[in-house]
């Protein structure tokens, strides 16, 4: 069995059904393997779109997500891709079909692959016959380990075809235990039983565990508010009464003043690369999580580095009996100052179009309880991570890490493959959409339905609003408003409607959902309605 061949059953073996990129000259032996496989290649117009599909479907399923490039501009266009994977700790496997390595050759289109992300990826694997079977579980198990990331596979075309030997020794486990947590367990867990009042950071590392309705217990038993990060939107529900809101993002005031009453905060899975500033919060710091816990941007007291969701079951069976909790109403004067700071006055009606606001109201009223969102990075993002009420683990899709422009779009299209049957819909500005405008093509040979808002405000508002406040001119931040997005939609034979005021709109995501195929809705809204949300 050659190498391509080999690398193929690997991943169809490990669960892997669809393989996102660009072809290149140096892939065609590996696309076909892949082929041959099973394995279906999904074209995407950017590599980039690529590893984001590739990353959020390794997020979705627990397995690396994988995308296949060429060599050199192939895994350069990738590179944003790779460090969104990083930050967003996100497992990925990126599979670069590979120039041929010796001395005297030219120097065209060639990047070594030794300077492809330096000191991001958790792995770098160059195919060799004799060490490619044990070497590749080994990258994989460090790409889905208790701190995800992406990993780097190298196949030369003239290593494609070479035989490979089979593997030696089997995969190492991930999951286990690194440190002997019992103990720091206990102690966070007498701590908690002593607190009168406890507030409950979620975080992204709660989102790698199967951690079922434990979260809920865990706050019910403690009487404990609860706030979440963007990333992990959903593993609380946003619909419960200990709901706060979300705590890593803009106009979060409410949040960390209640937070700041607190005795104590439990930080579950926090990571700071979620953070959009300095840690908030000056109560003493519990941090539990998968890895990372004790990195010094959360000045935790206790820190434990313990796999969900055997960190909490100890803490239940630890503070199981407690009494007390956080007085509802100081609870539910927050979450509701929350929701009423989002809105812009009565008194203010938008220039024309929608605010903002009312398109994620409506957006989130039309589409059935369990559909998954994705949201693109810009004023919007901020919008959505504050309004949107994810009632279910993985319902709420985004970048925080490094939070790149184009991974709405990549992430509603690895969504939909890796979730067939859920509904899903993505919200995106009109400037990511110009920057990824190729991946239209790409949705159209999407099956199924998909839902894409484009909130058309002819400007890059995350930028404009602060060049405003500033008292600045907006330079470099207008779009053409005479474009019209959803005909460029239509003209790649995507469905495609314009809504400008609410009964447009809905009728419009009405029509994209029952739709069998994606549709793209450009919805025309006033960009000052993005005041109140950053």
């Amino acid at each position: 069995m050659d190498i391509a061949t080999g690398l193929a059953g690997f991943l169809a073996e490990g669960g892997v059904r669809h393989v996102f990129g660009l072809p290149g000259t140096e892939t065609i032996e590996l696309m076909e393997a892949t082929r041959r496989a099973g394995i279906d290649f999904v074209l995407t117009h950017h590599e980039s779109t690529a590893a984001f599909a590739a990353a959020i479907t390794g997020h979705l399923t627990g397995r690396a997500g994988v995308c296949m490039v060429a060599g050199g501009p192939g895994i350069a266009n990738a590179t944003t891709g790779i460090l969104a994977a990083h930050l967003d700790r996100m497992p990925l496997c990126v599979v670069i079909g590979d120039h041929v390595a010796a001395p005297g050759l030219p120097v065209h289109q060639r990047l070594p692959f030794e300077h492809v992300a330096p000191g991001i990826v958790r792995a770098r694997l160059s195919a060799a016959p004799d060490t490619f079977g044990d070497e590749l579980p080994r990258a994989f198990a460090m790409a889905n380990g208790p701190l995800p990331g992406p990993v780097l596979v190298s196949v030369s075309t003239d290593a494609a075809g070479l035989a490979m030997r089979p593997p030696a020794t089997p995969p190492p486990h991930t999951d286990e235990l690194r440190a002997d947590p019992e103990a720091r367990l206990r102690d966070v867990a007498a701590r908690l039983s002593t607190a009168r009042r406890v507030l409950i950071v979620l975080g992204i590392g709660v989102t790698h565990r199967a951690v079922g309705d434990r979260l809920v217990r865990l706050a019910e038993a403690l009487g404990a508010p609860v706030t979440d990060t963007p990333q992990s939107k959903g593993w609380f529900p946003n619909d419960h009464d200990l709901y706060v809101g979300t705590i890593a993002t803009r106009r979060n005031a409410d949040v960390v003043g209640l937070g700041n009453r607190a005795d104590v905060v439990l930080a579950l899975g926090v990571d700071s690369a979620e953070l959009l500033g300095p840690w908030p919060l000056t109560p003493p710091v519990l941090s539990v999580s998968p890895a990372n816990a004790a990195e010094p941007a959360i000045p935790a007291e206790i820190a434990v580095d313990a796999p969900f969701p055997d960190a909490l079951d100890a803490l239940l069976a630890g503070v199981a009996g407690r009494a007390g909790g956080w007085p509802r109403d100081e609870v539910e004067a927050c979450s509701g100052a929350v929701r009423e700071g989002l809105a812009p006055p009565a008194s203010e009606r938008p220039g024309a179009g929608l605010w903002p606001q009312e398109v994620v109201g409506i957006l989130r009223e039309e589409l059935p309880p369990d559909a998954v969102a994705t949201t693109d990075v810009g004023s919007h993002k901020l919008l959505m991570v504050q309004q949107w009420v994810a009632r279910t683990p993985n319902s709420f899709l985004c970048s925080t890490g490094l939070s790149p422009m184009g991974t709405g779009l990549g992430f509603a299209i690895g969504a939909r493959l890796a979730l067939p049957s859920r509904p899903i819909a993505a919200v995106i500005g009109d400037g990511g959409l110009l920057m990824y405008a190729g991946e239209l093509a790409t949705l159209r040979r999407l099956p199924g339905p998909l839902v894409v808002v484009v909130m058309r405000d002819a400007a890059l508002s995350s930028i404009r609003v602060k060049q405003a406040r500033r008292g600045y001119p907006a330079t470099g931040t207008l779009i053409d408003a005479d474009l019209r997005l959803a005909d460029a939609a239509r003209s790649l034979g995507l469905q495609a409607a314009r809504a400008e005021d609410d009964r447009t709109l809905r009728d419009a995501v009405r029509q994209a959902c029952g739709s069998d195929r994606p549709m793209v809705i450009e919805a025309l809204v006033d960009p000052r309605g993005y005041e109140w949300s950053q």
